[in-house]
């Protein structure tokens, strides 16, 4: 499945984004508690989950994820 390997996972996690150009601030990795070879990833990006391009990289990424949720998405800070 797609949560064994963290390259590929990843890879494809960056590319799904990448290809819609949606900035990626940062992306952490933690092995899961579920088993050896399953992976976390958290990952920070500029844009609002309801953004389209967004959106769509994260209803792509839902369906191949096994679990997979959105901790939070928030307005941009005015500077």
């Amino acid at each position: 499945g797609m949560d064994q390997d963290e390259p590929g996972t990843l890879l494809l996690i960056l590319s799904e984004f990448a290809y819609r150009h949606v900035n990626l601030n940062k992306v952490e990795s933690r092995p899961s508690k579920q088993a050896l070879g399953h992976y976390v990833f958290f990952i920070d990006l500029e844009g609002h989950a309801e953004d389209e391009p967004v959106a769509s990289a994260l209803a792509e990424l839902g369906k191949r994820a096994n679990l997979f949720r959105v901790l939070g998405s928030y307005p941009r800070a005015a500077i």
